[in-house]
């Protein structure tokens, strides 16, 4: 959301309670091995163990890059990529949670030796280093991700902050509502480091963010809808709330000033789509036949009566060789090189071989198979069929069940139709009634294309259609 959002992106609601603050759930192996190495006594890291189990799958490929990891962020506050040590699921008894705690203050006097260097540092906002994942509360990890981490210039304007105080806290901690509403210490008082922790981060917050407060307000107990005050307190947070986001969503729509275009932002979800996933692809020997098949096809010139399907099990890794196909198809299609078929490949996390190619638009979906469907229609010489290297080329790509108008065979046709409507300069109104739109549809994808604009239409899991108009048997 704070990538994409024009306005505001996150939400801060700070009341008097800092919030949990645990360890990470995963430790990455070698982090896991240097703080048992700092823990002094042999029983503890006996409990160490007992409590973590070594997760050995979550392997990156070595030609990949951290960078490029989908199961890794690039940031020192995630820890590096590879095996983790995954925290044991919680028996949710008191004997687990005294474990828990005893673990909770042995991991921190560890990472404090460990990484003494950085140690002044864990209340520093900018901060990112792994030592501060044992120091900190969920809260603030959100407020870090959210406002904390952002650059200065877009800190301003993608946040609003709300603050509710309770007053004489001291006063109701007996209550057994006021572990909700404080962070209170194993004899029921209230923690004092807790709240210095809250203080400090209230004081991170930039002056430029917006900032609402209300209060102090009187113990409900609780916040109790019946009390007027609180009630006041309750229709003014909405109010507030509704006009500030309605504000922000004004200013957005000023700074885009544009007439929203449902099939530009269809065409721009699916490339957005197939980059991210081509970022994150890495060949295997397992599928580079199936990308050197594709590109051998889509280098052949075929005419539109012949379609390329690609299917195997799913999650075998298809719809990141179509993202790459895709992403090299159009290189190649703007600078005219030949790209490396070397460098593709297949993102299959299992090695899989499962992978199966299949000519002249066959369908190759069975059982629990998915695949993915390409259709090239180029241009040939007549003196010896080659392709015809000049002109440019329309390539279209749908990942389906990812937008709405790719999750039904109508809005599929209809988004389709649209957009070669506008490559091919065609006025035809597109029908709504489905046996006119397929007929339109193949009239389009055969009859359109030119030498000067051929036509490459590259559908992904076509198995995520519903079996309205017969979407899944592609009957269209």
């Amino acid at each position: 959301a704070s990538q994409e959002s024009l306005g505001v992106s996150y939400v801060f609601l700070g009341t008097q309670k800092y919030g949990f603050r645990g360890f990470p759930p995963k430790i990455p192996e070698a982090y896991f091995e240097g703080l048992c190495s700092h823990v002094r006594r042999d029983v503890d890291r006996v409990l160490l163990h007992d409590l973590f189990t070594l997760d050995s799958n979550a392997v990156v490929p070595l030609d990949c890059g951290v960078e490029n990891s989908p199961e890794w962020k690039a940031d020192e506050f995630d820890g590096p990529p590879g095996p983790v040590y995954v925290l044991r699921r919680s028996t949710g008894d008191r004997a687990w949670w005294e474990v828990f705690q005893k673990a909770q203050v042995l991991l921190r006097d560890a990472a404090l030796r460990l990484w003494h260097h950085s140690a002044d540092r864990v209340r520093d906002a900018a901060c990112k280093e792994y030592i501060k994942r044992f120091f900190i509360s969920i809260t603030e990890e959100e407020l870090s991700r959210g406002l904390l981490w952002l650059p200065s210039e877009r800190q301003s304007g993608r946040t609003l902050t709300y603050h509710r105080t309770i007053s004489n806290p001291e006063a109701w901690l007996t209550h057994s509502q006021a572990r909700a509403f404080v962070d209170l210490a194993p004899d029921g008082s209230l923690d004092q480091e807790a709240r210095a922790m809250l203080d400090s981060l209230q004081k991170m917050i930039p002056p430029t963010v917006k900032r609402r407060d209300y209060g102090p307000l009187e113990w409900g107990p609780g916040v109790n809808p019946d009390l007027p005050a609180h009630r006041d307190y309750l229709i003014g947070l909405a109010d507030d709330f509704t006009q500030d986001l309605l504000e922000s969503v004004d200013k957005a729509a000023q700074k885009a000033a544009i007439q929203p275009d449902k099939i530009v932002d269809e065409v721009r979800h699916h490339l957005r789509f197939a980059i991210l996933r081509s970022r994150a692809f890495c060949p295997t020997e397992t599928t580079r036949d199936v990308t050197e098949e594709v590109e051998e096809y889509l280098a052949s010139g075929a005419d539109a009566s012949n379609g390329f399907v690609v299917h195997a099990r799913s999650g075998a890794g298809k719809t990141y060789v179509m993202s790459k196909i895709l992403v090299d198809h159009m290189a190649h299609s703007s600078n005219g090189s030949k790209h490396d078929p070397a460098r593709n490949g297949s993102n299959d996390a299992n090695g899989s071989k499962g992978e199966h190619i299949a000519r002249n638009g066959s369908n190759s979906s069975n059982g629990d198979r998915s695949s993915f469907f390409l259709r090239a229609n180029g241009s040939k010489d007549s003196t010896n069929g080659s392709k015809v290297s000049q002109g440019q080329r329309c390539i279209i790509a749908r990942f389906l069940g990812t937008s709405q108008a790719s999750s039904s065979v109508q809005a599929l046709l209809t988004s389709i139709c649209a957009q070669l409507q506008r490559v091919y300069s065609k006025a035809e109104p597109i029908p709504e009634e489905f046996t006119d739109l397929k007929a339109l549809f193949i009239k389009a994808v055969r009859e359109w294309p030119t030498a000067e604009m051929a036509l490459t239409l590259l559908i992904d899991s076509v198995d995520q259609l519903d079996d309205i108009n017969g979407g899944r048997r592609l009957e269209w």
